[in-house]
């Protein structure tokens, strides 16, 4: 049976997927106190020990503005981390598998991003995100990266929590209008990644090495922050 290392286990993709992947894999996860992502011995000696078919990080540094007063610490998860990560299942022999996201782009494009659209990132986060896709392509390593859209839960924060937080607080919300995004649950991608990963069945290493590489995963459809909100308000009776 399919051996998978899942690392950071508590984050919001990270919770979805220890659930899902339990149906077909062997998991062995990980939260920030069991490793740390950012240390070189911690890395290659987990995956040592473990010695998973495959490794998925789902851990990151996400906070877009945070990221502009914070860069070393965006630096350390986005970019050293998936440098170390991908170093290691290199020489373990995993396969890799890890998210990215739509600001690597500069939304500039008025119709949904490709894989091959070019990459124009205009802030810090974005920067680091596409620094760390660079360091797993540069590894050596076979790998899946996911890019991705706006991820909401209820678990941790994000523009759906931060909204009904909001909404609970005050009578009137200012929200973004020109912010466009594709909406995607940390749950959908949870599964999504399970059912990419069973298709391997019990030569997983094989049939994703196969199909290495970038590729986009969001929700369907697109919505403006301020859409997004009157959805959420619609939905919820708050309006």
């Amino acid at each position: 049976m399919t051996r998978i290392l899942l690392v950071g286990k508590k984050g919001q993709i990270g919770w979805e997927l220890f659930q899902s992947l339990g149906r077909i894999a062997v998991v062995v996860a990980t939260d920030r106190s069991e490793l740390n992502v950012t240390s070189r011995q911690d890395v290659f000696r987990v995956l040592e020990t473990v010695k998973p078919d495959i490794v998925i990080n789902a851990t990151g540094y996400n906070d877009v503005d945070g990221a502009e007063a914070n860069r070393e610490d965006a630096v350390s998860v986005n970019v050293l981390a998936n440098t170390l990560m991908a170093a290691a299942s290199r020489q373990v022999k995993a396969f890799y598998l890890t998210y990215s996201t739509d600001y690597v782009f500069d939304g500039h494009k008025k119709i949904p991003y490709i894989e091959s659209d070019q990459v124009n990132p205009l802030n810090v986060y974005g920067q680091t995100k596409l620094d760390g896709e660079t360091a797993i392509i540069s590894s050596g390593a076979n790998f899946l990266i996911l890019r991705t859209s706006s991820v909401f839960s209820l678990r941790r924060p994000c523009f759906l929590t931060s909204f009904l937080r909001r909404a609970q607080q005050a009578a009137q919300i200012q929200v973004r209008s020109d912010l466009v995004s594709s909406p995607t649950s940390a749950r959908y991608l949870a599964e999504i990644t399970t059912q990419i990963v069973s298709m391997g069945k019990d030569r997983s290493f094989e049939w994703l090495s196969k199909r290495k590489g970038i590729y986009h995963l969001a929700g369907t459809g697109i919505a403006s922050r301020f859409e997004w909100a009157q959805a959420i308000c619609t939905s919820l009776n708050l309006m």
